[in-house]
């Protein structure tokens, strides 16, 4: 919220394209937090590491293009607040890539 805030309403950037390079660097943080902390998990071999984040970044990608969906309606065509729509957009998105998270990248047999 806080970059893309930064490029959307202090530096003026589109909307759109602000979420996109917002979203970039959070999947980057995202992805080694929720990798160490979040579900507590490791891989065997390099190969399992590249398909771990292959599949993360692949739900983020959906979840993204969701998001931009949502911004593009609300935001663009109807005109909303960005901030008004950004935040419940936020909370879809969280809970999305939980269950994508939890049941397919992260994914353990306990």
């Amino acid at each position: 919220m806080g970059s893309f805030l930064l490029f959307n309403l202090i530096l003026g950037m589109h909307e759109l394209t602000a979420n996109i390079i917002s979203w970039i660097a959070a999947v980057l943080f995202a992805f080694l937090t929720n990798r160490l902390w979040v579900f507590d998990v490791s891989t065997g071999s390099c190969m399992e590491f590249v398909k771990q984040m292959f599949s993360f970044f692949a739900g983020r990608f959906t979840t993204l293009a969701i998001e931009e969906v949502i911004l593009f309606i609300f935001v663009t065509i109807l005109e909303f607040h960005s901030l008004f729509v950004k935040i419940p957009a936020q909370v879809i998105v969280i809970i999305i890539n939980y269950v994508i998270s939890k049941r397919f990248v992260f994914c353990t047999d306990s």
